[in-house]
């Protein structure tokens, strides 16, 4: 009745091991053991030289004319042939992704929707003066300003903000009651020294935020290990890591863990520039807090010299040094699959280009987009994913007053460091309001309370403005606006919309500039001839953010520590042909989406997860190819 003999019977009744089982199966386990490290440790001993897929290519030359390769149109015949991989977006996760692959020899396409390609790198001109956009400062230049030296592989310069008078202040904390605090670099050592010397009276306070919430330890970046680790291992290690409480202390809100700290003063010291994030701290999990805070106060903060442009244009031309484009007004209408397998995009041109990739697409345009928008929900994973973010919201949205002066730095000599101006912030009680919270942004009165605001001059800070823009000098205020409250305009086509929106602004900009531009600067009164306003639907056309979100999604505890979640953001997925980059997939800012890309790109060229985190790694290979002196002999790691 069968083709088949039953199975013989391994383990009769009468069978006699001349072992116990349990020696057995622990020798069994100790074997797999073993194989596993084996294959984890291997590489990280074996001598390598040379990034893993490298091929040397000699460096091209882009011979048609464009204004700048910032703004280098889309056009059918500028399209590379034979591409590699394809990447959506042109943020600083995109494009040092798309630097990186280029520095092994890959042919990358960066498609971009902006007529001008750098994300929140990207500047712009205005009746001769030139704004920043996104990036308005940086901290731990040391190693994060060589990480985009190292992709471009050009040297990428920064100044540092402050002088020496003033310590090297960065960022000025102006608090409801007048109070004030320099926040100075020197590392935890020296902010207890002030602290110290403020609150002799608040010692232990000190001590519990040195010892415990400001002490960086190993567990810290288990959030971001586990988005590299392969999926199946991604359970049994947050189950670990929760049963072990390594991730209790960074998965508490930023309120709630402050809630250690008694002194109110120091509550709001540390409080003082949590706009840099985005979001409410009673939202916001600790994670997100201590890591901007410590970004800062080992080195202090930097700008780059030329401007954030100067970044996104040493990428592109590394880019291109390969045989790539970056192309802008280029906006990606779908991503192709064929087989389950994902094979390039289409272009919203005409009738729509579809372009082919032959490794890939790597997606840095943000979850929401790439999810909801570019790939089909037929797909199980696009399902499960649209599902998941359903339950994050989108992080802070701003409004931007940009100020231009007619008398030079030279002249003015405005200060360096930033004002955080913080009228919801009082010493007194140490909370913080948030205008962009669930409970206050459906009641946003702007003109019925004190300016909120983050005000620098990117003319002082850039000691290179002058000479490019003699007799100018520009201010940039930023305050906290919820998309909501400009939501009836939305529908209106950008540049056009109605009278009641451009008074509106103008408006909203007459009262920063009396309420925070003047209050400090009040010289300034009689050289301001130029302002314009960003709102959320600035951002939101321009950069492709849902909803004018500067900062991607919310940074909660759900985003960081939930398995799903872990699943869903991160730099590979389940459909094979497409990544992710930028910082939805890893964390929010610059700095985060700057090492999505290394992780990204590390995976892409099929690094181990103990490899990429190691210094046996895609960093030491590429420094090897490096033609900077100096990136060769630094010390720098992931």
């Amino acid at each position: 009745l069968s083709l088949f003999p039953p199975p013989p019977i391994l383990y009769p009744r009468t069978f006699k091991s001349e072992k116990p089982m349990f020696i057995s199966v622990f020798l069994g386990l100790l074997g797999a053991v073993f194989a596993v490290l084996v294959y984890m440790l291997y590489p990280i001993f074996v001598p390598r030289h040379l990034p893993r897929g490298y091929v040397k290519v000699p460096k091209q030359k882009v011979e048609s004319k464009r204004v700048s390769p910032l703004r280098d149109g889309f056009a059918t015949k500028k399209i590379p042939k034979d591409i590699d991989y394809i990447v959506v977006g042109s943020g600083i996760g995109g494009l040092t992704t798309g630097a990186l692959l280029s520095r092994v020899g890959k042919k990358v396409l960066v498609l971009e929707q902006h007529y001008i390609a750098g994300g929140c790198l990207h500047c712009f001109e205005d009746k001769g003066y030139h704004f920043d956009t996104g990036l308005h400062y940086i901290g731990g230049v040391s190693k994060y300003g060589k990480l985009m030296s190292l992709a471009a592989d050009r040297e990428i310069k920064f100044s540092k903000l402050g002088n020496e008078a003033n310590n090297f202040v960065y960022d000025r904390l102006i608090f409801a009651n007048g109070k004030t605090f320099d926040l100075c670099p020197g590392g935890r050592t020296a902010l207890r020294k002030r602290l110290e010397k403020m609150f002799p009276e608040s010692l232990d306070d000190i001590d519990v935020l040195m010892k415990d919430l400001l002490k960086s330890r190993r567990t810290d970046a288990l959030p971001y290990i586990l988005r590299v680790l392969p999926r199946w291992m991604v359970l049994p290690f947050a189950w670990l890591a929760k049963s072990q409480g390594w991730t209790k202390r960074m998965s508490s809100t930023v309120t709630k863990t402050l809630e250690k700290i008694k002194n109110p003063f120091i509550r709001s010291i540390i409080l003082g520039n949590s706009g840099d994030e985005g979001g409410s701290p009673d939202t916001n999990c600790w994670l997100a807090r201590t890591g901007v805070f410590k970004h800062y106060i080992t080195e202090g903060g930097f700008y780059p010299i030329g401007g954030p442009e100067a970044i996104a244009d040493a990428l592109v031309r590394s880019i291109e040094d390969a045989g790539g484009r970056v192309l802008v007004r280029a906006p990606v209408e779908k991503v192709l699959m064929s087989g389950g397998k994902v094979v390039g995009v289409n272009v919203r041109k005409g009738d729509g280009v579809n372009i082919k990739a032959k490794e890939g697409v790597i997606a840095a345009c943000g979850a929401k987009v790439l999810f909801d928008k570019l790939l089909p929900s037929s797909v199980p994973f696009v399902k499960h994913s649209q599902k998941i973010l359903k339950n994050i919201q989108q992080s802070a949205q701003h409004l931007s007053i940009f100020v231009g002066m007619n008398k030079p730095q030279s002249e003015l000599k405005l200060p360096s460091h930033n004002y955080w101006v913080l009228p919801n912030l009082d010493t007194e009680t140490g909370i913080y309001k948030s205008p962009v919270s669930m409970e206050s942004k459906y009641n946003y009165k702007p003109f019925d309370s004190p300016a909120l605001a983050f005000l620098g001059f990117p003319s002082a800070k850039d000691p290179s403005y002058e000479e490019k823009n003699p007799g100018k000098s520009v201010a940039v205020i930023i305050t906290e606006a919820p998309y909501e409250f400009f939501e009836k305009w939305a529908s209106q086509k950008s540049g056009a919309r109605e009278a009641e929106y451009k008074a509106l602004k103008q408006k909203l900009a007459q009262k920063y500039l009396d309420e925070v531009l003047f209050r400090f600067h009040p010289e300034l009164k009689d050289c301001v001839d130029f302002v314009d306003v960003g709102t959320p639907l600035s951002s939101e056309f321009y950069l492709g953010a849902p909803h004018g979100a500067s900062y991607g999604l919310e940074q909660t505890p759900y985003r960081f520590f939930d398995n799903d979640v872990i699943q869903t953001l991160r730099s590979d997925t389940p459909i094979p042909g497409l990544w992710q980059a930028g910082q939805d997939s890893l964390s929010s800012g610059v700095v985060g989406a700057l090492m999505s890309a290394y992780f990204t790109t590390s995976n892409i060229l099929g690094y181990s997860v103990v490899e990429t985190f190691s210094k046996n790694g895609l960093i030491k290979h590429l420094k090897n190819i490096s033609s900077l002196p100096d990136i060769r002999k630094s010390k720098f790691d992931i």
